[in-house]
């Protein structure tokens, strides 16, 4: 353990913290700061965990707390809120830069610490400085713009009351601004993860580390004898049909007896805490036989192609 001292979003704190404590982790679940998000299950990939420390975008996932003696950190709460948004959370929501708005505060974080440096980036600056900030639903174009705009907002050439949709200007064939948005730009809007159950227990899943292979063998006996362990669930302890509803049916809850992509799920355990379920996870032993793969669209359209 550690005593530490830090300066986040603006006020000074002393906390007590183990060695190996991660900066998201902090955030998250001491500070309960949810707008730092956590989606590639801590491996530096996503930027959904960004945060500017001491005038830089880090992603927070692998930043060591006790690294950072001193720091002065900022969320995407300490940014604005709702009722009193920043002119970069004001650019996306008005930009339409937001959709399921998880990947959102981490890119209006990137999108700070550039701005903060560089107040007239260039379209190519504002793509290398969210290169790592991924996001699948809303596209990259309306998130550049968005920083475009909240350069020209913090600049001053423009207002946010000026580009916003007028109720005079009618409802049909006018672009207003998502409902939900504004939340999901100021960290304030929840997701699963966000909510506190009292008593709840975690789960962590096993999943493939290979593309395409039989599983021979699974041998969770380990696990269940962990500290904290309440169950292992596997394919056999689904009740009903083990197949997510998407556009294939080949697509299961847990893999029963194939994996078909590195990621795919096989077990998972619960367990007390998030610490003991992730240690069980480590006990359990998969026996695959691999399978040939498909690794480009011409040999998965070959009249020889595997089928997966």
């Amino acid at each position: 353990m550690k005593k530490i001292r830090l300066r986040v979003n603006g006020t000074w704190r002393e906390l007590i913290v183990d060695t190996e404590t991660v900066l998201l982790d902090l955030l998250r679940e001491d500070l309960r700061l949810t707008g730092v998000k956590q989606s590639c299950d801590r491996k530096n990939q996503c930027g959904a965990c960004t945060v500017v420390v001491n005038g830089k975008a880090m992603r927070s996932c692998l930043a060591r707390v006790a690294d950072l003696e001193g720091a002065d950190i900022i969320t995407v709460e300490g940014l604005g809120t709702p009722d009193n948004p920043h002119l970069i959370q004001e650019a996306f929501v008005l930009t339409g830069a937001i959709q399921c708005g998880f990947c959102t505060p981490g890119m209006i974080m990137a999108a700070k610490a550039l701005l903060d440096a560089n107040p007239d980036p260039t379209v190519e600056e504002i793509k290398h400085a969210l290169r790592r900030n991924l996001c699948r639903c809303t596209g990259y174009k309306k998130i550049i713009e968005a920083v475009q705009q909240a350069g020209r907002f913090l600049r001053g050439e423009t207002t946010p009351e000026a580009i916003r949709p007028k109720p005079a200007q009618g409802i049909t064939g006018v672009s207003h601004p998502r409902p939900s948005a504004m939340g999901k730009a100021c960290g304030t809007a929840y997701f699963t993860a966000d909510y506190v159950i009292k008593g709840a227990l975690e789960l962590a899943v096993l999943r493939s580390t290979i593309p395409h292979a039989r599983i021979v063998s699974i041998d969770a006996s380990q696990a269940e004898n962990m500290p904290g362990m309440a169950g292992v669930l596997t394919a056999a302890d689904i009740k009903g049909t083990n197949i997510l509803k998407y556009l294939v049916a080949d697509r299961p809850v847990l893999c029963k007896d194939k994996v078909r992509y590195i990621g795919d799920p096989i077990l998972a355990v619960a367990a007390d805490t998030r610490e003991n379920a992730e240690a069980a996870l480590e006990k359990v032993r998969v026996q695959f036989e691999p399978l040939p793969t498909l690794s480009d669209p011409e040999a998965a359209m070959a009249a020889t192609a595997v089928q997966l």
